[in-house]
Order: C-alpha cells, then structure tokens, then sequence
C-alpha cells in the first residue's frame, strides 16, 4: 500500500485517537509492518504540535519494534503501554533508559523525542495495539 494523506475532523472535546494495525497472518511477504508519520492537529487555523502528545514507530522487526514519544508540556509523567485485547493494558518498559516504567518529567521540560524498544513476538501475539500514557499534575 503507498503513503495516504488523511484528514479527520474531530469535534471539539476529549478523544482518544487511536491508529490500529492488524497482521495478515495469511500474508508473509513485505516489511509486515504500519508507520504514522507526521500527524498534525489545527485548531482555529493554527497548528498545536507542540501541545500533542505522540508516539511515532522509529524502527520494525519481526523480534521488536523502536518507539519514540514526544510528551505535551502539561504532562508531569509518561509511559507506554500495550495490549492484545484493547481492554487490559500493560507497560512495556522504561522510557530512555529511565530505571522506572513511568518518565518523570525531566526539570527543563519535555525537550526531547524519548524512546522505548518493544520486544514482539508475532507468532504468539499476532495483533497488538501501543498506547502514550501520560498524568498531569
């Protein structure tokens, strides 16, 4: 499949927004893999990147995926998590190094993408979805 652009109108409110990629497990040709690049959110005719929370996929194989997360200003602490299910969510490791599942926010900010390699095993576990948690204070 080629890149699409897309556009979705989302009323005003909170949403969660959330991209899904299911393996054909029929199919075993091709990178076996989705990427998400470059999403935007305008408000009033003015983009606000830099207040949107976002995981983005750095990097795939068939033994890990490399993710990177850029965390909004407001938000004190940050994890990503996954799921088989949708329903339960567990975290998937520490974030950059840090030595605790849950990022602090660092004392200059959020001033940087952060990054957590996710071990996948597609036999096992042939669809899974990642989420960005984060807490405001």
């Amino acid at each position: 499949m080629n890149w699409e652009q897309r556009t979705i109108n989302v009323p005003e409110g909170s949403h969660l927004i959330s991209f899904t990629y299911s393996k054909d497990v029929n199919e075993s040709s091709g990178l076996d893999a989705g990427w998400i690049d470059e999403v935007t959110v305008i408000r009033d005719g003015n983009s606000v990147n830099e207040r949107v929370t976002s995981i983005e996929i750095l990097e795939a194989s068939t033994e890990s995926i490399r993710i990177g997360a850029r965390i909004s200003s407001d938000s004190a602490r940050a994890r990503i998590v996954r799921s088989s299910d949708g329903k339960s969510w567990e975290p998937t490791g520490a974030l950059s190094g840090n030595e605790t599942l849950w990022l602090q926010r660092p004392a200059n900010g959020w001033d940087k993408l952060y990054e957590v390699t996710v071990p996948i095993s597609p036999r096992e576990i042939p669809q899974f979805l990642l989420r960005l948690e984060t807490e405001t204070p």
